[in-house]
């Protein structure tokens, strides 16, 4: 069975996230001893007992997500289940890389720091805004964006996430991202959700171009490994193995656009997904894709016994489609 594995970015966090797994499991303890040694950051107050807007805060969210989504995929490693593939979206990025060998979990946790400190210090020079837009065809898209680049000298306004053909997320300075949703609502399209999005989902676009030249230096003290695991990019949906492959990808995420729908196609020939990490905020989309394929969430421990009953029992003819995907934690 070819088992493939995503991981989720911010917006996955919430306080109580991993819990259990805590309460339970020895190695999601040292990680998270591990972690309050490498960052003297009390990781367990953190994410069991603080509150959401203090766990949503760039610099707290970026390295709770990658702890927690290391962690439990240590918990899959300790009972036999195994990635053929892997791929993180956004900030997952950074598990992902992990879970495929790439670099050791405190140079995972040095470069987030890092990253969440450069990206805090350029929001505080600039006014951008982020937005997610639904139910508008890429047509429809291209014809507004090309329309606006025409209207609006030196124009920032940038696809930073294309979640599917019908789902995006935009970035850029707030007056450009604002002036594109007063064209997109004069369309009176139906169906059309705009929805505005915290900075912390990142802006992927050149203008954060500063904060990728100042993370490149800190790369170059990291010792990334050949991967073991392929990777997707996903500013490409083409599989990575090599490190110097590796900092280009870490880079070039910064300020180029995220193609989600081009990284989900990768795993057509897996037999099943597993999303890992503190939410389920991929399995909906990924099982609606491959509504033939086993697609699973691993956010909670009652979740290992349901992947061990799906492997155990592949060998029967049947085909398994149920998902343990949960909505999003209402707020």
């Amino acid at each position: 069975m070819k088992i493939g594995i995503v991981f989720p970015g911010y917006g996955s966090q919430f306080v109580g996230m991993g819990k259990d797994f805590y309460d339970e499991s020895r190695i999601v303890q040292e990680y998270f001893e591990e972690a309050h040694n490498c960052l003297d950051i009390n990781f367990v107050k953190l994410c069991f007992a603080s509150s959401d807007q203090e766990l949503s805060q760039v610099s707290n969210a970026y390295l709770s997500i990658f702890l927690i989504e290391v962690a439990l995929y240590s918990v899959l490693l300790e009972n036999n289940i195994k990635a053929d593939q892997v791929a993180g979206l956004c900030i997952g990025r950074y598990a992902a890389l992990f879970a495929a060998g790439g670099f050791s979990f405190p140079d995972g946790l040095y470069l987030l720091k890092k990253y969440a400190q450069f990206y805090l210090e350029a929001l505080a020079t600039i006014d951008p805004k982020v937005i997610r837009i639904t139910g508008l065809s890429i047509t429809i898209f291209n014809r507004i964006y090309t329309k606006l680049l025409a209207q609006v000298p030196d124009a920032q306004l940038v696809l930073a996430v294309q979640y599917s053909k019908t789902d995006f997320m935009i970035s850029g300075p707030k007056a450009q991202v604002e002036l594109f949703e007063q064209a997109l609502v004069s369309l009176k399209i139906k169906n059309l959700v705009i929805q505005d999005l915290d900075l912390a989902y990142d802006l992927h676009s050149n203008i954060m171009s500063g904060v990728a030249d100042r993370l490149a230096e800190y790369l170059l003290k990291v010792d990334f490994k050949e991967l073991n695991i392929p990777y997707i990019s996903g500013i490409s949906g083409k599989v990575i193995k090599t490190s110097k492959q590796i900092r280009t990808e870490l880079i070039a995420q910064i300020t180029k656009p995220i193609l989600w729908h081009k990284v989900q196609t990768q795993f057509a020939d897996c037999d099943m997904i597993i999303e890992v990490g503190p939410l389920a905020v991929l399995t909906a989309s990924l099982q609606q894709l491959y509504p033939d394929k086993i697609v699973l969430s691993f956010t909670k421990l009652a979740d290992l016994e349901i992947l061990k009953q799906k492997l155990n029992n592949n060998n029967n003819p049947e085909t398994i489609t149920e998902s343990t995907y949960e909505p999003n934690r209402p707020d």
